[in-house]
């Protein structure tokens, strides 16, 4: 029997309870959103992840692939994918509302990394700040709902209801498509 160690825990069970949640979590009818939120954060956290790590302000010690990339893979094509649809798709009525939703994720995130930054040889941010860490996180979470929102036609920047766009996602929703 192979024998794994605390990081290799972590790391199985980011695939053990993101895969479920996505596909558990996410009605049917919104998997297409689903899977443009996912990889639009996906293209955020493997370009910001290969920017800190090649900075040399964040360290991952231990990673699936150690000759590839200096990137944690599953913190970055699962794990912060996954939570950034849940904070994408679930849009709270009103700017307080969103603001809070915004800041609950991003402290939730910075604990997350926190803990597993100190326990753990997965990540080493010592010299990535709390400030600047909560600003990548943000970021992130911010333009995976902002894109979300444009390619929707739902958002500030897109046809908010009354676009031509809108119409199709309204009609593509009833259609089940």
């Amino acid at each position: 029997m192979i024998a794994m160690n605390a990081e290799r825990w972590v790391l199985l069970s980011v695939w053990v309870i993101c895969l479920p949640a996505l596909f558990l979590g996410v009605a049917r009818a919104r998997w297409r959103e689903m899977v443009l939120v996912f990889l639009w954060n996906q293209t955020y956290t493997w370009s910001m992840s290969l920017v800190l790590v090649e900075g040399g302000l964040v360290s991952n010690p231990v990673r699936e692939f150690v000759r590839a990339s200096g990137s944690n893979f599953s913190f970055n094509f699962i794990l912060y994918p996954t939570i950034a649809v849940f904070y994408a798709l679930h849009v709270p009525r009103g700017a307080w509302r969103n603001v809070l939703q915004l800041g609950l994720f991003m402290a939730g995130l910075g604990v997350f990394t926190e803990t597993v930054s100190s326990f753990t040889s997965l990540m080493d941010m010592q010299r990535l700040g709390w400030p600047l860490r909560i600003l990548v996180f943000g970021v992130g979470l911010a333009s995976a709902r902002i894109g979300y929102l444009w390619y929707f036609g739902r958002g500030p920047f897109g046809a908010k209801g009354g676009g031509e766009r809108a119409d199709m996602a309204r009609d593509d929703a009833l259609d089940g498509v």
